[in-house]
């Protein structure tokens, strides 16, 4: 006698990101009463109970509780403010830097935020855990080239620096490809921004900047001020490879009103397939629905039937 969690159905519910939450109601749901005997038994004498087989197998139930839990926290994260969406995601990173993947949360916050993001997430962070990110990272040991690299990102946008992001966004290279000037413009801010990291590194960090320059946290932190669409876009196939669902949510939530767009048209040229697709073939339930409503020109089968939410203040988890 088999569990109900093997029933073919159940499984084909949990094969992929996210929960299909019609199949799961419709195996439990429809148990004969027969089927119900079976499992249960007659006796609950304590040898007998040894051999009992319960309705779920309770091994699986870390894992399904997993899955309910990507849909909630992707509703979570997109009904926060940036702010406190950013300071919560850099809470969550600064405390676990021992996973790369956190470190990389890091350096998208840094660099590919506009100066007041910066600051308005700062402001949350201290708002909501009472202390400040930078000397959060500061009191962090030991003190490895991946950290030093961090705590570079951390302490440039403060300089004075031209915002990159800012002009990125509201400039004609976003939507509508811009005149040769518009290129020429981003490529020499961009070029500015490199030049002002690579100083700062080479005057703070007490390793040979030739370990910086072949640092895995110092490339990404080039990809993510000279390529941002191509940097998400490559952390967007990641995600569907690894099956990673908190950071597929992360990276639509986070680029949704920025350039979703454009990720979404640079990803459909390197793999075949749009966005909407690879969310339809790997993603499941309400999760996948969800995602859907989320990226432009989307074929999504739902609409939301509520009103739209109006942000709230300034610091909204008060």
């Amino acid at each position: 006698m088999t569990s109900v969690i093997e029933n073919e159905d159940l499984q084909d519910a949990l094969d992929g990101m996210g929960i299909h939450e019609v199949s799961i109601v419709n195996t439990f749901g429809n148990l004969s009463k027969d089927v119900m005997q079976n499992v249960f038994g007659d006796s609950v004498g304590v040898e007998d109970f040894k051999g009992l087989l319960p309705i779920f197998n309770y091994d699986h139930d870390h894992k399904l509780e997993g899955r309910f839990l990507v849909f909630k926290n992707a509703l979570v994260m997109y009904s926060q403010h940036p702010f406190e969406r950013d300071a919560r995601l850099l809470h969550v990173a600064l405390n676990d830097l021992e996973n790369f993947h956190q470190k990389k949360v890091v350096v998208e916050l840094m660099c590919t935020r506009t100066l007041p993001e910066i600051v308005g997430f700062s402001m949350a962070y201290e708002a909501i855990f009472r202390t400040n990110f930078k000397e959060d990272l500061k009191a962090i040991t030991p003190k490895t080239l991946d950290l030093q690299v961090l705590l570079g990102v951390c302490e440039l946008p403060y300089k004075g620096k031209m915002d990159l992001e800012h002009w990125r966004r509201n400039s004609d290279f976003c939507g509508i490809v811009g005149a040769g000037k518009t290129k020429d413009a981003l490529k020499k801010l961009t070029e500015d921004r490199i030049t002002s990291i690579n100083s700062w590194m080479k005057n703070n960090i007490d390793f040979p900047f030739d370990d910086v320059k072949t640092n895995k946290m110092f490339v990404i932190v080039q990809q993510c001020i000279e390529d941002p669409v191509g940097y998400f876009t490559k952390v967007l196939e990641d995600s569907f490879s690894s099956r990673s669902a908190d950071t597929l949510t992360r990276v639509i939530v986070t680029r949704n009103s920025i350039d979703l767009a454009l990720i979404d048209g640079e990803f459909t040229k390197r793999g075949k397939k749009s966005l909407c697709e690879r969310i339809g073939n790997t993603c499941l339930g309400d999760y996948k629905d969800f995602l859907l409503t989320l990226v432009p020109a989307s074929a999504a089968p739902i609409t939301p039937k509520t009103p739209k939410k109006k942000r709230g203040s300034f610091f909204p988890f008060r």
